[in-house]
């Protein structure tokens, strides 16, 4: 039995640094498989020009298996034969080698802005193309190296510009998050409408699980109740959102959830008190936002208000502790004011906006002080904020 190593795809983001792969993106190395059987298959044909037919077993003869060994995932796409033939001189795996050498070229291409059009691939690959690297996010790439060592890295930019580049003018398919209002449940027709926050409204498709946990949604609901939807959504050239065409996990919100309460404050207009407030900037509800998802514990949400001076205040009330956290964009400063109602004590203090090492510790202090409903530890000065 005769074993190669076509492609070594090295998936490099903090997803993958204790060497473990998500099962979601298995889908993505599933698509490899196709666009080499596709490229071997375009390329027997162009060789074999008086033939009707692709040979019988042909695909068969070319099932890619993966295996890994250590890095931050590298997963290794190896053809297995049965046959002992010499080395090198078994024509699967040298129609393997092209088609994966074939596609590199394209990446490389792509990735390096050659001038001219890049090397032709079937249109049969460019579905399963358009699968691979679906999965990545912002921050994450996969490296490749061909046997004439052309080496490139797909990224989600890449890959964009990858599917821009074939022919004809079709939507992109990314995998995507997003949270929008749920406008209606059509069971029947497993769709259900979102308004996004720009206010279009699209459609997602949904299954019959999601159908069945939707009933419990009220018809007085629709327009107003949030959810945080992933799965795949379909683009167009300029990156707006078309459709979801497959939801993976659909969660309905609490009123109280931030991410609901920062969307809604995404949407204040300028001058929303009286003329005179001005609205939060993204950048800085993006920092809040991020900052909550890392320190929050359980339902505890805060209630948010905006500032007249464009800054955010979050707000608990945590058994009989009153806790106010500010973010004044002004002063670049994060404001911790907490008044023990039963002692009538108050614990104050200030914090740079952007210094992460202290504003971790401020995000640690509140963790704790969630944990303990509402207790401020005598030992809270460890944590480097008061």
């Amino acid at each position: 039995m005769s074993r190669e190593i076509l492609l070594e795809p090295h998936f490099e983001g903090r997803r993958f640094r204790n060497q473990t792969l998500p099962f979601a993106l298995l889908r993505d190395l599933e698509a490899l498989q196709g666009i080499i059987l596709e490229i071997a298959k375009s390329d027997y044909k162009q060789s074999h020009p008086n033939r009707q037919r692709i040979p019988r077993g042909f695909s068969g003869q070319l099932e890619l298996h993966l295996s890994t060994r250590g890095g931050s995932f590298v997963a290794e796409v190896a053809l297995i034969t049965d046959d002992a033939l010499l080395e090198g001189c078994d024509p699967r795996m040298q129609r393997a080698r092209s088609a994966c050498d074939r596609f590199l070229e394209v990446l490389a291409h792509v990735q390096e802005q050659r001038q001219g059009p890049p090397p032709s691939l079937p249109d049969t690959a460019w579905p399963y193309v358009e699968k691979f690297g679906r999965g990545l996010h912002q921050d994450e790439g996969i490296r490749m190296a061909s046997t004439k060592s052309v080496e490139v890295r797909l990224t989600r930019e890449i890959r964009r510009e990858l599917l821009l580049s074939r022919p004809g003018s079709k939507p992109l398919t990314e995998e995507i998050e997003v949270v929008a209002k749920v406008v209606d449940v059509r069971p029947r027709d497993h769709l259900m409408p979102i308004e996004l926050k720009d206010g279009r409204v699209i459609l997602c498709v949904i299954n019959d699980q999601q159908v069945a946990d939707l009933r419990d949604v009220r018809v007085g609901d629709f327009g107003e109740r949030w959810a945080l939807i992933s799965g795949i959504g379909m683009l167009d050239t300029s990156q707006q959102l078309l459709r979801l065409e497959e939801a993976d996990s659909i969660e309905l919100l609490d009123p109280l959830d931030p991410i609901v309460q920062i969307e809604q404050l995404r949407q204040l207009p300028a001058g929303w008190l009286d003329g005179q407030g001005v609205p939060p900037s993204g950048q800085l509800l993006d920092q809040i936002s991020a900052w909550l998802e890392s320190h929050l514990r359980g339902e505890q949400f805060p209630r948010l208000y905006p500032t007249p001076e464009g800054g955010v205040e979050a707000e608990w009330l945590i058994g009989r502790l009153d806790l106010s956290i500010e973010f004044v964009p002004g002063s670049n400063t994060v404001q911790w004011h907490a008044m023990d109602l039963d002692r009538n004590t108050v614990e104050e203090d200030t914090v740079p906006l952007h210094d992460a090492e202290k504003l971790q510790a401020l995000g640690k202090k509140l963790e704790a002080v969630l944990a303990d409903g509402g207790n401020l530890r005598a030992d809270s000065q460890e944590a480097g904020v008061i």
